[in-house]
């Protein structure tokens, strides 16, 4: 699965290198967001809002154990568990990740978890790339004791919460993204 020189598993990563030469991006990580949650509520969500995105939305396959501190790292990088440094789940540790993986100097890039900033505070700092970390789903609703049908209408609020979030209004004209 890896492809280049640069140990990256996914097509998509090469392709957002390319763009931010050009753009600046919004990289949203969403933890604990499965496959079918994102097709039937999150992709119609951003369809209705007018983000529908431009190459579709392609599950990728993680390392076991899919452990967060194990697995997004590793998705991430597009590298081995072994060959990523331990996760610290701030969003320090995953600017650090994106430098390394975009090779764009530290000022260009602005990251933030949901906990310290909301996307819309974020992407009004000028940046090239903007790093979002969404832990919600992962710390409020995966691991507590809520049935199928509770866990599966908190999950679709929260995809439905996080592409109105993703449109960006009133986002100043330096940070480059304008809706």
């Amino acid at each position: 699965m890896l492809i280049n020189d640069d140990s990256m598993a996914y097509r998509r990563i090469l392709s957002l290198k390319s763009r931010c030469k050009e753009h600046p991006i919004v990289l949203t990580m969403v933890d604990g967001l499965d496959y079918l949650t994102a097709r039937n509520e999150l992709l119609p969500a951003l369809i209705e809002k007018g983000l529908y995105p431009e190459s579709g939305v392609a599950p990728y396959f993680s390392f076991l154990p899919t452990e967060t501190p194990i697995a997004k790292p590793a998705l991430v990088c597009g590298k081995t568990p072994s060959q990523v440094p331990d996760e610290t789940p701030d969003a320090a540790y995953y600017k650090n990740v994106a430098q390394g993986l975009f090779k764009i100097p530290d000022a260009d890039i602005k990251a933030a978890t949901d906990k310290e900033k909301t996307i819309m505070e974020l992407v009004n700092e000028p940046a090239r790339l903007y790093l979002y970390l969404d832990n919600h789903l992962d710390r409020e609703y995966l691991h507590a004791q809520y049935n199928s049908y509770i866990r599966k209408r908190k999950y679709a609020e929260h995809a439905a919460k996080l592409a109105d979030s993703l449109l960006f209004r009133g986002v100043r004209r330096d940070s480059g993204i304008i809706r």
